[in-house]
């Protein structure tokens, strides 16, 4: 199975389609969410998912159990699959491990089959598992997206567990541009995050997707440094690096806003079509 990994913030974990903040009530959405959104919200993510399994005969299914986990958990299927558990325990302390033909690849959790080929996972401690996500076929499109989230921060404490854990290959990188400008990212600093975070693994295709404008000041008192100054660094790091650029930027302009800082459906849609032709230029799919 390959894997392609979608990393970002906000625009990544799926904000911008009407409705979203509906399927989050357990607990309630906050600022810097680290959930990603469910499977059927018309965002990027989901509409390349949807896309690459059509082509490649390919599935994903999510399942919400909302239990706190004490000792063992029985999934309930069949190990035929790479299979993904997101955990959740509280804002801002979200979790991931991933299970691969019924093998562990991650020290949060321990898991084997049993006689039947269900999947069974141990935990260290009781936790709320927020969803549980199976995948088979030939590829699997992972939403690894963080809310608020800098280049910074992203490669301090998620990359690791969030990107090089699933093996890719390929990374479809948002540029985090308008959370680096918000924090005052330096921007020769913003280039070098960028590089590492499509470099960081062997042996992938890195794709390179620059962050529509934004709907309002651009500068100060937001920012010393203007904003498009963000996307300009951005392309530079592609173009410098070798990287596929996709200049979602460009593609969706000054339209398709839901708020000042996230694309509406038709947005997230133009951002998955110009995706999918960079995975096909790049042979992925």
């Amino acid at each position: 199975m390959k894997f392609i990994i979608c990393t970002g913030d906000s625009h990544t974990w799926g904000q911008g389609p009407a409705g979203l903040l509906e399927h989050f009530n357990d607990p309630e959405v906050q600022a810097g969410e680290l959930r990603p959104s469910p499977f059927d919200v018309p965002f990027y993510v989901n509409l390349v998912r949807d896309e690459v399994n059509r082509r490649t005969g390919s599935s994903a299914y999510e399942e919400e159990p909302r239990t706190v986990i004490e000792g063992e958990y029985r999934t309930g299927r069949v190990c035929d699959a790479a299979r993904f558990v997101f955990r959740f325990d509280g804002h801002n302390n979200y979790k991931v491990a991933s299970v691969i033909d019924g093998v562990s690849r991650s020290p949060l959790i321990d898991a084997r089959t049993d006689g039947n080929g269900e999947l069974v996972i141990t935990v260290p401690e009781p936790m709320h598992l927020y969803r549980a996500e199976y995948y088979s076929g030939d590829y699997a499109v992972i939403n690894s997206g963080v809310g608020s989230c800098t280049t910074r921060r992203y490669l301090e404490q998620f990359y690791d567990s969030y990107v090089k854990l699933f093996e890719p290959c390929c990374i479809v990188a948002e540029a985090h541009s308008i959370n680096d400008w918000l924090n005052h990212i330096p921007l020769d600093e913003v280039k070098a995050n960028l590089a590492k975070i499509l470099t960081g693994c062997p042996d992938v295709y890195p794709v390179l997707m620059t962050v529509q404008p934004i709907d309002g000041p651009t500068a100060e008192p937001f920012s010393k440094i203007d904003y498009e100054e963000y996307i300009r660094v951005s392309r530079e790091a592609a173009e410098e690096n070798g990287f596929c650029l996709v200049d979602g930027n460009r593609a969706i302009g000054h339209a398709h806003f839901s708020d000042n800082w996230h694309p509406d459906e038709e947005g997230h849609a133009i951002y998955a079509r110009e995706i999918m032709k960079a995975l096909e230029d790049g042979g992925i799919v």
